[in-house]
């Protein structure tokens, strides 16, 4: 991303329709893969919510099991703060 920017940035100065070309190009890839990514994961919304809930129970398991793995705490604290609840099936706190 920061390469497409200086390419931008570069061929607006030197006024090089090439660059502004090369540029637009990129965007307009960058943004089809947005797209496609936004796309798959809506059909797979339901794989991914498992996924992450499996992900979750591992680190609580991992943090309620093991006191050294400030790894796993770190990720359980994260998503109670994120998602405002306390636990893997709950919705509110």
């Amino acid at each position: 991303m920061m390469f497409v920017g200086f390419l931008g940035c570069y061929g607006a100065i030197q006024e090089s329709q090439c660059l502004l070309g090369t540029f637009f190009t990129c965007l307009v890839i960058l943004f089809a893969c947005e797209v496609a990514a936004g796309i798959w994961g809506f059909v797979n919304k339901d794989q991914i919510a498992k996924d992450v809930k499996q992900f979750y129970d591992q680190a609580l398991q991992q943090a309620v099991v093991d006191d050294d793995a400030n790894n796993a705490k770190a990720v359980v604290k994260t998503f109670h703060e994120t998602l405002d609840c306390c636990g893997s099936s709950t919705l509110t706190a």
